[in-house]
């Protein structure tokens, strides 16, 4: 009888363990339920944070400002027929608007033939146009500071766009970065570093021998001489081979554009 009673409660004892078993298994959160809640937290963090971005903080890539266009362009300025809605501005007071807000009207156009020889090779500039811009958000800023890499463009701005040919006539191929600097009548002095835009494409083309290509440079204008700019000196940079290893030219000596 007593054995009877035992194994009794020990039933008993067992049933109750699987029971709160069953029950702690039933609620607990699960390793494949902890990582969805974190990543849900995660995502709704980076949302945030992406919501929350400020331009001119010093925390907004060169992406980021791609894709927002945001900027919509008013009524006033698509009645006109100064703006530019598509294409580049061809003629003396039209205009183009960014999708991020920068007003860029065209000043002046000068046709260029001047020349410069650098051991065998040669430039030839063909084109200056005289650029007055108007960022009308700070996107359109940043985009100016980064391009540009300069932290002195605050509101509106100017620009030359100098278009040039390059001609190979050596029997090597070679690279080039471009124009090294530009130099106003302020003795201000633009650089890669400071206020000088060269064309992207430098940085992967190469110019095989005997052939010309054509490309262009950005030049931020100091403000003191914004509306009467006339002059300017650049320096094209050295060339080497295509693998980088040898000179073939030295930096240029100077070309003084006048327009």
């Amino acid at each position: 009888m007593k054995k009877k009673r035992i194994i009794f409660s020990i039933s008993i004892v067992l049933l109750v363990v699987a029971a709160v078993l069953v029950q702690y298994l039933q609620f607990k959160p699960t390793a494949a339920h902890k990582p969805a809640t974190v990543a849900s937290s995660a995502a709704s963090s980076s949302s945030a944070a992406k919501k929350s971005v400020k331009p001119l903080q010093g925390n907004v890539t060169d992406k980021d400002l791609e894709n927002k266009k945001t900027y919509e362009v008013p009524q006033t300025d698509e009645e006109t027929d100064k703006y530019v809605e598509s294409g580049p501005a061809e003629k003396v007071g039209e205009y183009t608007i960014s999708p991020q807000g920068n007003k860029a009207e065209l000043g002046q156009t000068t046709e260029n033939k001047q020349t410069l020889t650098n051991g065998a090779f040669t430039y030839e500039v063909t084109q200056i146009k005289v650029f007055h811009n108007d960022p009308r958000t700070d996107e359109a800023i940043q985009m100016a500071q980064t391009a540009l890499n300069s932290r002195d463009i605050n509101g509106p701005y100017t620009t030359l766009s100098i278009q040039y040919k390059l001609k190979n006539n050596g029997a090597k191929a070679a690279v080039t970065d471009g124009v090294e600097s530009a130099t106003f009548s302020t003795g201000d002095v633009r650089s890669p570093i400071n206020g000088l835009d060269n064309d992207a494409t430098l940085a992967t083309k190469v110019l095989a021998a005997n052939s010309t290509t054509s490309s262009f440079v950005t030049i931020l204008v100091p403000s003191s001489i914004a509306k009467t700019v006339k002059t300017v000196d650049i320096s094209f940079a050295g060339l080497l081979d295509q693998n980088h290893s040898n000179q073939l030219a030295k930096p240029s000596q100077k070309l003084q554009l006048t327009f």
